[in-house]
């Protein structure tokens, strides 16, 4: 089953830069968490189109996106393990820190006034489960289940396998919840 997050829960407030979910300052993960942990990756959507819209703008743009996430990722307790041009994948020991992190990350990229007026919508997946790990890295199932998740999504969607979503069950904060979206 997939799960994601509604529209709803991914309001925010029009022109404003506020962000209404704050990390939750927990201590950065300075190794690479073991064992059961929840694997994020992001994506922008349709960034090609977008860099040859605003070439001018996109380094910049970049280094923003960049900058904001690590600070969300990080805050909410997750550890980095790489980032591509726009995309992260980043582990965090505990699924409702990742869920909320996706959201605040949601939110927060929503808000942001960007340069050139763009408009950057992200797709993020997250699995539970106990990838191998490899010096700084993972490897297994379990990373390629995440990365296939955050793929089958749209910009603006956060999409939870099944082990994510039983983690998180009634852990969430109030405003965040998880729409079914059937069997994928």
């Amino acid at each position: 089953m997939l799960f994601g997050s509604g529209k709803e829960s991914l309001a925010h407030a029009e022109g404003t830069d506020q962000v209404s979910s704050p990390a939750t300052d927990r201590p950065a993960v300075s190794t690479p968490p073991q064992g059961r942990i929840t694997l994020l990756f992001s994506d922008i959507e349709d960034s090609t189109p977008l860099v040859q819209r605003v070439p001018d703008h996109w380094a910049d743009i970049l280094a923003e996106q960049r900058e904001l996430l690590r600070r969300i990722w990080t805050g909410h307790g997750g550890y980095v393990v790489h980032s591509r041009g726009e995309e992260f994948f980043v582990v965090f020991p505990r699924a409702t820190d990742a869920a909320c992190a996706a959201v605040e990350a949601q939110r927060a990229l929503a808000a942001h006034r960007w340069p050139a007026d763009v408009t950057l919508r992200m797709r993020i997946g997250l699995h539970t489960g106990t990838p191998i790990p490899v010096a700084d890295d993972y490897v297994g199932l379990d990373v390629h289940r995440g990365a296939r998740i955050m793929a089958a999504g749209y910009g603006g969607q956060v999409l939870a396998s099944q082990s994510t979503y039983d983690d998180c069950l009634g852990a969430l904060p109030p405003d965040t919840g998880f729409v079914d979206l059937g069997l994928h």
